[in-house]
């Protein structure tokens, strides 16, 4: 699930669509296969070079599919012969990254205007195998099996990469990590239910909590809100003016949360495929939506 800044609304990617969900409206657009046999793993909806919103998802085979407008046919756009395994839009900019550790900046639908593999940087990296990225301003975050990497990126080409050496000593299989630019902090999850907030101006920790539960996802936004998702169903929600608050228990896991880009709401998608929508009122989140919109959620 991502954010998509040019309004209110988020993207969900399935098996067999990207779904836009507006959030102020409550309506959705689908951009889907034709064919049933085709399958997504990984998507986006992403600012195009003329400033247009499209549809951009990754196959396990390394297609790569764009969509002018929902309801069309696709196009593919090229074949990495590797799993596309995360797609993110940063301002008119699309970055992919695939199984073979490579990455990719492209100008979409045009063209790819730089690759690069992770496994030659000189940074001395644990591990090039990317699990996921986080995108926000003009700054992206690299997770891999073992390293966290942070790079910025000015006219469609990397400026620069840094290893985030502190965040590596936090013990425990790391599940996500998310980052501001604003505030300059990163927050990140581990499998034993720790959280760790690190100030990224000076790579010092700024608050661990322990949410004692596994932790499935999480998202945090400029305002360093955190929402937090966990394997009981369990849906969190901090900020630096209160303690951690449970904000509903559901009888599903959680597979995936997302603060919208305004803060206004929050939107948490389960394990039986139910998506739910909360709205800020009077600092609180309360539940204003709950319906089964998606029947074929990818994790």
């Amino acid at each position: 699930m991502e954010r998509i800044y040019a309004d209110d609304s988020v993207c969900i990617t399935t098996q067999k669509k990207l779904v836009r969900y507006k959030l102020d409206k409550n309506s959705i657009e689908e951009y889907k296969f034709e064919s049933q046999q085709e399958k997504i793993s990984c998507g986006s909806l992403v600012t195009t070079i003329e400033g247009k919103i499209g549809g951009v998802a990754g196959q396990e085979n390394g297609n790569l599919w764009y969509w002018k407008r929902p309801n069309k046919t696709p196009e593919e756009l090229t074949n990495y012969k590797a799993e596309i395994i995360s797609i993110k839009g940063l301002n008119h900019y699309t970055l992919i990254a695939t199984a073979g550790k490579k990455f990719y900046i492209w100008e979409i639908p045009n063209a790819c205007i730089q690759s690069v593999d992770l496994s030659t940087l000189e940074l001395k990296l644990i591990s090039s195998n990317t699990l996921m990225m986080d995108v926000r301003g003009n700054e992206v975050l690299i997770i891999t099996e073992k390293d966290l990497i942070r790079a910025t990126i000015d006219k469609g080409r990397i400026n620069t990469l840094e290893r985030l050496n502190k965040i590596i000593s936090f013990s425990g299989k790391r599940q996500t990590a998310m980052h501001t630019t604003k505030n300059k902090a990163i927050a990140i999850a581990n499998d034993s239910g720790a959280i760790l907030v690190i100030d990224t101006s000076t790579n010092e920790m700024h608050s661990i909590l322990q949410i004692r539960e596994i932790i499935t996802c999480l998202d945090f936004n400029e305002k360093r809100l955190l929402a937090i998702g966990t394997i009981k169903g369990n849906v969190y929600v901090n900020n630096e003016e209160t303690n951690c608050i449970l904000l509903e228990s559901f009888k599903s896991g959680v597979v995936d949360i997302k603060i919208s880009p305004n803060g206004n709401y929050i939107v948490v998608l389960l394990e039986d495929h139910n998506c739910v929508l909360f709205q800020e009122r009077e600092q609180l989140f309360e539940k204003i939506c709950q319906r089964k919109l998606f029947v074929c959620y990818k994790e």
